[in-house]
């Protein structure tokens, strides 16, 4: 190759290399100014959903509970019961009287709470099967994982996760032991399960009473995160914040 050549293949690296930029910066303008990162109402109650075809919106709800916004689609998330697709709320009609806060719970109420209380997270078939562990792909190839309880692998997670490269991003379950080491050892064998480029936690702020701690620092999982995975970025997001990811450019924005 002479340096002629040599020269216009680094010219042609360098305006593709200022092209992809300038796309990724475009997207990440689009996420800044999406009116669903500028506001902490959840979709499912009314709030914006994304404007880009290309944008999924994800907020922490407490415990294992996350939202997924993207195009016409709300997903709430939370493996102890299962990922469903909700019905939003229209926010131009008016909230039912009984809806309001803080209201008594009825009796019906009262009993269901009760029934969810007795089955709690464990029991026979859970101790046997395990939870649920979820892998979305995007049309893209964009992928966000999901799992809400932290321990060893299962065969079945391995052979899912096997022949993936990385997922975008892990939703991981931190659960808040006492001992940040025993915690990132369970901890960590999802994320090297998951391989995400995005570290986004969960169940670390669960006040269960069976050793549980409220609340829980994530920082000792995103240091051994950044230790075995160094492009890898982990977010402690705030309670109904707007996570926005860019499914296309991998950009991504923290809203309000």
């Amino acid at each position: 190759m002479n340096m002629r050549t040599c020269a216009a293949a680094m010219c042609a690296l360098a305006a593709t290399a200022v092209t992809l930029d300038a796309q990724n910066g475009k997207a990440l303008a689009a996420l800044a100014q999406d009116p669903a990162c500028q506001t902490p109402r959840i979709a499912a109650a009314g709030g914006n959903m994304p404007k880009g075809q290309n944008t999924v919106v994800l907020r922490y709800l407490g415990v294992s509970n996350y939202e997924l916004a993207y195009r016409d689609q709300v997903l709430l998330f939370d493996t102890r019961v299962r990922a469903r697709e909700v019905p939003r709320q229209d926010p131009e009609r008016p909230r039912r009287p009984d809806a309001r806060v803080g209201r008594p719970q009825t009796d019906e109420e009262k009993a269901a709470m009760q029934r969810l209380q007795r089955r709690g997270a464990g029991g026979p078939r859970i101790d046997a099967e395990g939870t649920l562990t979820y892998l979305i792909t995007f049309d893209n190839g964009y992928r966000i994982a999901y799992t809400d309880t932290a321990g060893a692998i299962t065969d079945e997670q391995r052979a899912a996760f096997a022949n993936i490269p990385r997922t975008d991003i892990g939703i991981v379950a931190y659960t808040g032991r006492f001992n940040a080491t025993s915690q990132n050892k369970e901890s960590m064998s999802i994320v090297d399960a998951f391989k995400p480029r995005v570290v986004l936690p969960s169940h670390h702020e669960d006040e269960t009473g069976i050793g549980a701690h409220y609340d829980m620092p994530i920082y000792p999982l995103g240091m051994a995160v950044r230790e075995k995975f160094p492009d890898a970025q982990t977010i402690d997001p705030l309670y109904l914040s707007a996570l926005c990811f860019d499914t296309q450019s991998r950009e991504f924005f923290v809203g309000r």
